[in-house]
């Protein structure tokens, strides 16, 4: 279990990805079991599903996390994963032995925010 100095930094971190790009809705971090730990969201996000689909969504999520894990010795290790989907992007990225879930909403820059959040997340373990 996480202490609650971990917990309030990685909410913290959580606020700042969400500033690193205005389309971006919400960020959060769940376990490798899909459970939610901490996040943040803009103040005028609607959740798109509700709290049964949305832990749903987040053992989907950690499972692919978990399986994509299995072509590391031939491909490397996965940085991020962007679903673009007809209504939203979403972003997931491994984040020590969490996942970083990321919502966006379109017209979200993708040549430049994943790479800002992948080096603010090497300046979190740093």
């Amino acid at each position: 279990m996480a202490s609650v100095k971990t917990v309030i930094n990685q909410k913290e971190l959580c606020k700042k990805i969400i500033n690193l790009d205005p389309k971006i809705r919400c960020s959060m971090l769940i376990n490798d079991k899909g459970k939610y730990i901490t996040g943040a969201s803009k103040s005028n996000v609607v959740f798109r599903v509700d709290k049964n689909h949305r832990e749903m969504l987040f053992m989907e999520l950690a499972l692919r996390t978990r399986m994509r894990r299995e072509f590391d010795y031939c491909f490397g290790t996965v940085r991020i994963v962007i679903s673009l989907r007809d209504d939203i992007v979403i972003m997931t990225t491994p984040f020590e032995n969490d996942i970083l879930y990321i919502s966006a909403e379109k017209g979200f820059d993708f040549c430049n925010t994943p790479f800002k959040i992948l080096d603010m997340l090497k300046t979190e373990i740093a």
